[in-house]
């Protein structure tokens, strides 16, 4: 196959005109830069995803934190009723009720 025999990319792709739409405008443009340059297309992306994939894993992270204290803050509180109740339990066996009179 020679020089001579290839189409050019640009002509290969053809878009009617209509009335503007936002289908008409990505394949005007953007399918356009996918066909001639893949590459430069791929790398486009995800110079510009990279970023948002980083914060997304530092706002993970945080999110994973704040569960992980809010748990820990739970059982404590959990424990801490627990053993307040255990503790109230003991002393009401241990001392007469304050109406009642204690026979000696």
């Amino acid at each position: 196959m020679s020089g001579e025999d290839e189409v050019p990319l640009d002509e290969t792709i053809t878009v009617d005109a209509g009335d503007g739409t936002w289908k008409e405008w990505l394949e005007e443009n953007i399918i356009k830069w996918v066909a001639k340059d893949p590459y430069g297309f791929l790398y486009t992306v995800f110079l510009f995803l990279t970023p948002l994939f980083i914060i997304s894993g530092i706002l993970s992270w945080i999110l994973l934190k704040d569960i992980e204290k809010k748990d820990k803050e739970k059982k404590r509180k959990a424990k801490r009723e627990a053993n307040i109740a255990k503790a109230r339990g003991q002393s009401r066996s241990s001392r007469p009720h304050p109406g009642s009179k204690k026979n000696d």
